[in-house]
């Protein structure tokens, strides 16, 4: 794992697994790629939310790897935090345009 990026938020790194959909399939149109653009059927979700947040939603089937992708695409390290905050939001886009 490579280091964080400088000035992350507390919360907003550490360690994580790589969470893959084994039913993901690229090619079907029920897919719905359209609303989590990028996801490969792969993402990161931080070890501290595994048991709390994700592995529950799992679980229960109430959510996707898909569909929590759009909550983590915008992250600096592409990794899954929970529920964001817009400050979140704006501090990882002045992040990735410091990076250009």
């Amino acid at each position: 794992m490579s280091p964080d990026p400088p000035g992350l938020m507390a919360g907003d790194s550490g360690g994580f697994l790589l969470a893959v959909d084994p039913d993901f399939d690229p090619e079907d149109p029920d897919a719905r790629l359209d609303e989590s653009p990028g996801f490969d059927g792969s993402m990161r979700i931080l070890t501290s939310l595994l048991w709390d947040d994700w592995g529950v939603l799992d679980v229960m089937q109430v959510q996707t790897l898909s569909g929590l992708w759009p909550l983590a695409m915008h992250h600096p390290l592409t990794v899954y935090t929970g529920p964001v905050v817009d400050v979140q939001k704006e501090f990882w886009t002045i992040l990735a345009d410091l990076k250009r």
